[in-house]
């Protein structure tokens, strides 16, 4: 089930002695020595933080970004390709802070008390207007998105035998039009730059892996 992370500001989290302890060893793990709260909404806390390395040094002002719900083995989010018919669904998505348009698999946030398979198939139906049943759903293992900032983990599902079903695109914050892509089309498009988006680029990989029969078990 997931987990919401209770971190207050200067709080150590769990793992901080751990670490510290070990950084007399040969592994190299970094001790966490301060935390201070800088900001936070309903999905996310922002902290500066202070680490020491293994020699002594230490860095002042680390930016992390920690997501508020945590589901098993830090998972924060899902990214689902969809499949119908051989071919792969994309919706073409306006990001804020880039400023810029591109193409992107259906993705977002694990809510609490929510399983990471339901969060999958919720994103499916919101973004995509996508149903699937949780038996069509293949593992494409998982993505640290921005590990050098961003404490959590995506999910990459690939949705097979998928079924349209009616929404509203519109309540989704800068997502357009869904269209569905071979899989030259989407080597295209990523060449021309108009696929960034990483989880999308690892799904995209992971699905040839899968469809040539090279992927490794999971």
């Amino acid at each position: 089930m997931p987990r919401t992370p209770q971190l207050t500001p200067g709080e150590i989290p769990e793992g901080a002695e751990r670490a510290d302890a070990a950084q007399h060893g040969t592994d190299g793990l970094i001790a966490l020595r301060d935390r201070r709260l800088v900001c936070s909404n309903a999905v996310f806390s922002v902290y500066f933080d202070k680490l020491e390395q293994p020699d002594g040094r230490q860095v002042v002002d680390y930016l992390s970004i920690v997501p508020k719900t945590l589901a098993e083995g830090g998972i924060s989010g899902v990214a689902i390709m969809p499949e119908v018919d051989g071919l792969l669904g994309l919706v073409h998505v306006f990001r804020h802070p880039l400023r810029a348009a591109g193409w992107e698999i259906p993705r977002g946030f694990v809510d609490p008390d929510e399983s990471v398979v339901d969060a999958a198939l919720r994103e499916l139906r919101e973004e995509a207007h996508l149903e699937a049943t949780a038996s069509n759903l293949v593992d494409l293992g998982r993505l640290a998105p921005e590990a050098a900032m961003f404490a959590g983990r995506a999910q990459l599902y690939l949705a097979r035998q998928c079924v349209r079903v009616h929404g509203d695109s519109a309540k989704e914050l800068g997502h357009g039009a869904l269209r569905f892509f071979s899989l030259a089309e989407i080597a295209d498009l990523a060449a021309a730059d108009e696929i960034q988006d990483p989880c999308t680029l690892v799904a995209y990989l992971r699905y040839r892996q899968l469809a040539s029969g090279t992927a490794g078990e999971r």
